[in-house]
């Protein structure tokens, strides 16, 4: 049996064109209907996942691609997509724990601040606001600390991803 492993196509064209290649228009048409049927989630492709295994039918008279020919494609393929995504994340992850450390450090100097100590003094009823405000950043760190450490084991979760896919071939 053959598969492909969806890699974010769109159109179920781009699926038939890569589990059997080039095909005329009514070979095509046979191969996407046969593609359906094996795999009834293609009928709304777009709510597949890249990641997604597709069976990849015989269809009389068409062979599969050779890149769909190989069992343990899936397993490879399917490791590689999800290192990838998983460093994908990490880097987003990484870009929001950086923007939230500064955040946090912002605040905390404009809490400090002339003008809000200035807005305080002015009008006494701000003040319990601002200690409120000053409280909530110290849980407000410890999640980004979490986050942070979370993220390290992300970097390790890509490692033991990569030597999995060089085990796959």
């Amino acid at each position: 049996m053959a598969y492909v492993v969806l890699k974010g196509e769109r159109k179920i064209g781009d699926v038939v064109a890569r589990a059997y290649g080039d095909l005329r228009a009514a070979d095509a048409k046979r191969a996407e209907a046969a593609l359906v049927r094996a795999n009834p989630q293609l009928g709304n492709l777009r709510e597949v996942r890249p990641g997604a295994v597709i069976v990849v039918p015989a269809v009389p008279g068409l062979r599969p691609a050779a890149s769909a020919d190989r069992a343990d494609q899936p397993a490879a393929e399917a490791v590689a997509e999800l290192r990838d995504a998983l460093e994908d994340y990490r880097k987003r992850l990484g870009t929001r724990i950086g923007d939230e450390k500064a955040a946090i450090a912002a605040l905390g100097e404009l809490l400090k601040s002339k003008e809000v100590k200035t807005v305080v003094r002015d009008f006494p009823d701000a003040a319990a606001h601002v200690e409120r405000v000053g409280a909530a950043l110290k849980p407000r760190a410890a999640e980004n600390d979490a986050r942070a450490a979370f993220a390290k084991t992300l970097t390790k979760a890509k490692a033991d991803l990569d030597a999995l896919a060089k085990k796959l071939g």
